[in-house]
């Protein structure tokens, strides 16, 4: 953009000023007193201008103007060494053409537009501009230059823009904290900028060069840049506050965006590319960016920085928020990047086929997918994988967050900013993932990790699901990390299996969890289902105080459960068993009385729960069983206030509330 915003202020200024003269250049000896009017009017503007010499040749209607100087205070200062207007004409009332315009030495210095505390410089030795059509003067909403650029664009039209070269720099910061950049860019091409609007913008491949005290000295080339549909004009109405707050609808700044691919490296090792970039339909919606209080925050950021401080809190935040509310005002098509190779200095690599991001619009983006990944965590354990997918995103919820957190730390651990995050994303989904975790060792392998859910900005899910296919070595597993704790010793690689299913059904207020699934190899399975019923619709406010009561408010209807041990309990018992010095099946039938002994004043004032019992029993006795049990309330109903309470006081003061039955499995 900011390329452009450049292209667009030399070459119509160049414009401007043949356009401004209409007619009365036709006659040489008026055309010093119309450039010096000219002048006068933009020192009105705000504009500083001055020019050498001017002349006008009639019978082969050319004007030169040599050395003019254009400058705004605090803004820069635009130099043009001269301007050659070739076969002026006036093709209709208040209007002048010229067949050619070359403009000669054009050296822009002072801030970069966009960049807030950058200041830099560009220079283009020759800009050709062909079949030119502007107004011979201009109606702005306001006299800043960008304003009176604005103006200019609209009314103006240019067949064909040629730039054969330019170079440009830019600094920022001092001392220490000095960074600075060197470009040196291709021919440059603009078909047709028509009332503000470029049907073809190109750039031919370009380098730069970063360096300074405080930057990771590097350099880099950026492929040939074609743009198609660029509404320039659309781009400077951000910079008036008038325009801007009246365009409440979107305006698509870029129909397509193609870069061949672009090449940087740190001269420390870290190396970056891609072979292909492609975005499609870039939009913004100018009344919802607030420009002025986002630059002026950026302003005193960069400016904090340069001077090696940290930006304050109430900045950071600020900036934050800003950047949240450009991420709302826009709205993309879809972009797909190609061949991404990176490499750091200690020997990691990465390389990636393809991620494609779908479309963002009302502050969501739909997907970004991230497809073929091969790379190394260091030198020589090996990571991979077919294609991540996240679903969903909401980037500018998510610095809002990030400004929240900077404005009060301690309030990241309140249920109320945790429920926020479930508004970020939608779905996760991870497919074929391979990693070494200890060199020469077996690769933990994620064959599918999916979780998915639907949840309103600030509240809890009222859908999710989570499925889980995963394999890994053992021995890369610490010994107190409760995974641990449920593997059978002996085995040098395990596998895992989850699935979750909760949904929510709003006309009948209950919350169903069918299934929870959890499977480890050679060591159990459970399997589970629950129904939740008189669940209120403020569980899924924003508010956390609604949310609580109503989740203590909600009943438990039922629960199933099946256990089905697959050899972790036997393990266990063995390895008790040793440590206590006596016979395994000894220690097996101590737990089954135990249990017995425990649960039978229960069973002789409920009998109906002695099968109950008894299927316990028989579970503890018997290695590699199976135990299915359905649990419903024995009462009308059963809270989950009065379940929290029982089992903060005295957990089974529970079996008092509920029946149990034994169900009957294969």
């Amino acid at each position: 953009m900011r390329k452009t915003f450049l292209i667009g202020l030399i070459a119509l200024l160049a414009a401007g000023v043949g356009g401004y003269f209409g007619l009365t250049l036709y006659v040489g000896y008026q055309a010093r007193q119309q450039v010096d009017a000219f002048f006068l009017n933009l020192k009105a503007a705000g504009i500083d201008g001055s020019s050498g010499k001017v002349e006008f040749d009639l019978f082969d209607r050319r004007l030169d103007i040599d050395d003019l100087v254009f400058s705004v205070p605090g803004r820069g200062t635009l130099k043009i060494a001269g301007v050659t207007a070739d076969g002026l004409s006036q093709p209709a009332p208040a209007r002048m053409g010229a067949q050619r315009i070359d403009v000669h030495g054009v050296s822009f210095v002072g801030p970069l537009p966009f960049s807030p505390g950058v200041a830099g410089r560009y220079d283009a030795p020759l800009i050709e501009l062909t079949d030119v059509n502007g107004p011979t003067e201009v109606v702005a909403s306001g006299p800043e230059p960008a304003q009176l650029l604005l103006a200019l664009l609209e009314a103006s039209s240019i067949g064909k823009i040629a730039i054969p070269g330019a170079k440009g720099s830019s600094h920022a910061g001092s001392g220490a904290y000095l960074v600075e950049t060197d470009m040196t860019h291709g021919a440059i091409t603009v078909d047709t900028l028509d009332k503000g609007l470029i049907a073809t913008l190109t750039l031919e491949p370009s380098s730069f060069r970063i360096s300074g005290a405080g930057a990771e000295a590097g350099s880099g080339r950026i492929g040939r840049v074609t743009a198609s549909g660029v509404d320039l004009a659309g781009a400077l109405i951000l910079l008036d506050p008038t325009r801007r707050q009246a365009e409440s609808e979107f305006r698509t700044l870029y129909g397509r965006v193609t870069v061949d691919g672009y090449d940087i490296g740190t001269d420390n090792g870290l190396h970056q590319s891609w072979k292909a970039i492609e975005l499609r339909d870039i939009a913004i919606k100018p009344s919802a960016v607030p420009a002025e209080s986002l630059l002026a925050t950026a302003e005193r950021v960069q400016l904090q920085m340069a001077r090696g401080e940290p930006a304050s809190a109430d900045d950071t935040a600020d900036l934050l928020r800003g950047v949240a509310d450009i991420y709302d005002a826009l709205r993309i098509g879809g972009a797909t990047l190609s061949g991404l190779e990176t490499s750091q200095p200690d020997g990691s690599k990465a390389q990636l086929a393809t991620m494609r991001v779908g479309a963002f619009d009302a502050g969501q983006i739909s997907q970004i997918s991230l497809e073929d990944f091969t790379g190394t965590d260091g030198p020589d354990k090996p990571a991979s994988f077919e294609k991540l997918t996240l679903g969903g995103l909401r980037p500018g919820a998510m610095m809002r967050m990030a400004a929240d957190s900077v404005d009060d730390p301690h309030a990241t651990g309140d249920i109320g900013f945790l429920m926020r995050g479930f508004g970020l994303l939608g779905r996760f989904d991870l497919l074929n993932a391979r990693a070494t975790v200890t060199k020469g060792k077996d690769p933990a392998t994620i064959d599918k990790l999916q979780l998915a859910w639907t949840a309103a900005e600030g509240a809890l899910p009222t859908q999710f699901t989570a499925t889980l296919r995963a394999a890994g070595p053992t021995d890369a597993l610490e010994s107190d990390e409760p995974v641990s704790q449920v593997l059978p010793g002996g085995i040098t690689r395990a596998s895992i299996a989850l699935d979750i299913d909760a949904q929510w059904n709003a006309d009948e207020q209950s919350v169903s969890v069918t299934p929870v699934y959890l499977e480890i190899s050679d060591a159990f399975s459970l399997n589970a289902s629950a129904v939740f019923t008189d669940v209120d619709s403020t569980i899924f406010s924003d508010e956390p105080e609604g949310v609580t009561a109503a989740a203590l408010a909600a009943n438990l209807a039922s629960l199933e459960v099946t256990l089905v041990d697959s050899g972790l309990y036997q393990q266990k018992l063995d390895e008790a068993a040793q440590q206590q010095g006596i016979p395994a099946e000894t220690l097996r039938q101590l737990f089954a009385g135990f249990a017995e002994l425990l649960l039978g004043q229960t069973v002789s004032e409920r009998p109906e729960l002695d099968p109950a019992v008894q299927a316990l029993v028989a579970f503890l006795q018997k290695p590699m069983g199976t135990i299915a049990l359905r649990v419903t309330p024995r009462g009308d109903a059963l809270t989950v206030l009065t379940m929290v309470q029982a089992l903060q006081d005295d957990p089974t003061s529970l079996i008092d509330e509920v029946e149990v039955e034994v169900i009957d499995t294969p």
